[in-house]
Protein backbone atom coordinates (compact mmCIF):
# COMPACT_ATOMS: atom_id res chain seq x y z
CA UNK A 1 0.00 0.00 0.00
CA UNK A 2 2.82 2.31 0.74
CA UNK A 3 4.26 2.09 -2.91
CA UNK A 4 0.66 2.36 -4.26
CA UNK A 5 0.08 5.63 -2.28
CA UNK A 6 4.11 7.06 -3.13
CA UNK A 7 3.22 6.15 -6.93
CA UNK A 8 -0.26 8.34 -7.20
CA UNK A 9 1.16 11.18 -4.86
CA UNK A 10 4.31 11.47 -7.38
CA UNK A 11 2.07 10.87 -10.13
CA UNK A 12 -1.59 13.08 -9.06
CA UNK A 13 0.10 15.06 -6.17
CA UNK A 14 -0.83 15.02 -2.47
CA UNK A 15 -3.84 12.44 -1.33
CA UNK A 16 -6.74 14.40 -0.05
CA UNK A 17 -9.25 11.48 0.62
CA UNK A 18 -8.13 8.08 1.72
CA UNK A 19 -11.57 5.24 1.22
CA UNK A 20 -10.85 1.90 2.48
CA UNK A 21 -13.20 -0.60 0.90
CA UNK A 22 -12.05 -4.07 1.05
CA UNK A 23 -13.81 -7.23 2.32
CA UNK A 24 -14.23 -10.68 1.66
CA UNK A 25 -16.62 -13.51 3.08
CA UNK A 26 -17.93 -16.29 2.94
CA UNK A 27 -21.29 -17.83 3.65
CA UNK A 28 -21.66 -20.50 6.31
CA UNK A 29 -21.82 -21.68 9.58
CA UNK A 30 -19.21 -21.14 12.06
CA UNK A 31 -18.36 -24.61 12.27
CA UNK A 32 -18.23 -25.71 8.79
CA UNK A 33 -15.65 -22.89 8.27
CA UNK A 34 -12.05 -23.61 8.54
CA UNK A 35 -9.21 -21.32 10.43
CA UNK A 36 -7.66 -20.63 7.07
CA UNK A 37 -10.71 -19.13 5.83
CA UNK A 38 -11.58 -17.07 9.21
CA UNK A 39 -8.02 -15.46 8.57
CA UNK A 40 -8.62 -14.61 5.35
CA UNK A 41 -11.88 -12.90 6.17
CA UNK A 42 -9.67 -11.13 9.03
CA UNK A 43 -6.62 -9.96 7.24
CA UNK A 44 -8.57 -8.46 3.84
CA UNK A 45 -11.83 -7.00 5.64
CA UNK A 46 -10.25 -6.16 9.42
CA UNK A 47 -6.40 -5.90 8.50
CA UNK A 48 -6.71 -4.16 5.12
CA UNK A 49 -8.56 -1.45 6.80
CA UNK A 50 -6.06 -1.19 9.68
CA UNK A 51 -2.45 -0.87 7.22
CA UNK A 52 -4.38 1.30 4.61
CA UNK A 53 -5.09 3.81 7.38
CA UNK A 54 -1.51 3.45 8.48
CA UNK A 55 -0.45 4.31 5.11
CA UNK A 56 -2.71 7.35 4.79
CA UNK A 57 -1.66 8.64 8.29
CA UNK A 58 1.63 8.63 7.61
CA UNK A 59 0.78 10.83 4.65
CA UNK A 60 -1.87 13.06 6.06
CA UNK A 61 -0.66 13.35 9.82
CA UNK A 62 2.35 15.73 8.37
CA UNK A 63 0.14 18.06 6.16
CA UNK A 64 -2.28 17.91 9.22
CA UNK A 65 -5.60 17.36 7.13
CA UNK A 66 -6.78 13.80 7.59
CA UNK A 67 -10.21 12.58 5.82
CA UNK A 68 -10.70 8.96 6.02
CA UNK A 69 -13.61 7.16 4.72
CA UNK A 70 -14.48 3.72 5.92
CA UNK A 71 -17.16 1.44 3.92
CA UNK A 72 -18.64 0.10 6.86
CA UNK A 73 -21.55 -2.37 6.94
CA UNK A 74 -24.73 -2.43 9.20
CA UNK A 75 -23.42 -5.73 10.11
CA UNK A 76 -20.86 -3.63 12.30
CA UNK A 77 -23.73 -3.42 15.08
CA UNK A 78 -25.66 -6.65 14.53
CA UNK A 79 -24.20 -9.85 13.59
CA UNK A 80 -26.55 -12.33 11.06
CA UNK A 81 -26.61 -15.96 10.87
CA UNK A 82 -23.99 -17.70 7.87
CA UNK A 83 -21.97 -14.37 8.12
CA UNK A 84 -19.76 -14.63 11.89
CA UNK A 85 -16.06 -14.04 10.09
CA UNK A 86 -17.37 -10.86 8.06
CA UNK A 87 -19.36 -9.63 10.80
CA UNK A 88 -16.56 -10.00 13.51
CA UNK A 89 -14.28 -7.75 11.28
CA UNK A 90 -16.65 -5.14 10.61
CA UNK A 91 -17.24 -5.42 14.77
CA UNK A 92 -12.93 -5.06 14.65
CA UNK A 93 -13.61 -2.08 12.25
CA UNK A 94 -16.00 -0.39 14.00
CA UNK A 95 -14.12 -0.46 16.92
CA UNK A 96 -10.57 0.30 15.72
CA UNK A 97 -12.02 3.47 13.94
CA UNK A 98 -13.55 4.63 17.52
CA UNK A 99 -10.38 4.28 18.77
CA UNK A 100 -8.36 6.07 16.34
CA UNK A 101 -11.20 8.83 16.26
CA UNK A 102 -10.35 9.76 19.68
CA UNK A 103 -6.66 9.69 19.08
CA UNK A 104 -6.78 11.81 16.65
CA UNK A 105 -9.22 14.24 18.45
CA UNK A 106 -6.53 13.87 21.33
CA UNK A 107 -3.74 15.33 19.28
CA UNK A 108 -5.77 18.08 17.71
CA UNK A 109 -5.39 16.83 14.80
CA UNK A 110 -7.95 18.65 11.75
CA UNK A 111 -10.24 15.88 10.71
CA UNK A 112 -12.62 15.86 8.14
Amino acid sequence: MRAAAAAIEERLGPIDVWVNNAMTTMFAFIDDIDAHEFERATRVTYLGAVWGTKVALERMLPRDRVTIVQVGSALAYRGIPLQAPYCGAKHAMKGFFESLRCELRHRRARCT
